[in-house]
């Protein structure tokens, strides 16, 4: 996720500058005090969610989260339905495109709900943990100029331009607690994953099942059909 990719970028902004020899000393201090500074605790979650924080953060999140959270649901969407429809078992064709449809229609809504529940707690999960100047000072960073290149093509930055994104980072805190904050929102987000998956196989099983009983078709496995493999 691009949130979580931020830090990464910012470090590599620094250790490029060291390719060149003319460039190696500054790149070098750069990058010992970016890693010093980021591994500083994230903010706190003492604030409280407005509704200048949201709109401040679904700017920035309309900008590429929703994108990469369909490629995800499309990815799972395939893998699941091959696995359906490749059951032990004759079926005719006929069946196959009852089964299928029932799938379609159980899953697009149970993944929305999920993708809701994702972009709803990414939102949260900053917004208690920034203020309203510091957020409008790090989405309009990345919303313009060398931020937005920074997430959007950093392979083609020159080392210029990566080390120059790098220093701007600590020189700006608000920038900086925004790098740090999405560090710690990536190992929530691994960890919500465990309590989300459940909670999606249960929310696509009903509805699948209820599709397939309105068809008149039988799995003996209903109300838990399949798991597609959970890592």
């Amino acid at each position: 996720m691009r949130l979580a990719l931020i830090a990464v970028a910012l470090i590599s902004s620094a250790a490029a500058a060291q390719d060149d020899p003319q460039r190696s000393a500054d790149g070098s201090a750069v990058m010992a005090q970016m890693t010093q500074q980021l591994s500083a605790p994230e903010p706190a979650p003492t604030l409280s969610v407005t509704p200048e924080k949201a709109r401040l953060l679904n700017r920035y999140l309309d900008d590429g989260m929703r994108q990469g959270m369909q490629a995800m649901a499309q990815i799972t969407y395939t893998k699941m339905k091959n696995q359906m429809l490749n059951v032990p078992g004759a079926m005719s064709n006929a069946q196959k495109a009852q089964m299928s449809d029932a799938f379609t229609k159980a899953f697009n809504p149970a993944m929305a709900s999920r993708l809701r529940r994702a972009y709803d707690a990414t939102v949260t999960y900053f917004a208690v943990r920034m203020n309203e100047e510091d957020l409008k000072s790090a989405v309009d960073y990345y919303s313009t100029g060398l931020g937005y290149k920074s997430q959007h093509n950093f392979k083609g930055m020159t080392p210029e331009e990566r080390q120059e994104n790098g220093q701007f980072v600590l020189d700006h805190p608000a920038i900086e607690k925004f790098v740090k904050t999405g560090l710690g929102y990536a190992v929530a987000a691994q960890a919500r994953r465990k309590t989300e998956d459940p909670i999606f196989y249960a929310d696509f099983n009903s509805r699948f099942c209820g599709n397939l009983a309105a068809d008149h078709l039988k799995m003996t496995t209903c109300p838990s059909p399949f798991r597609i493999a959970q890592r």
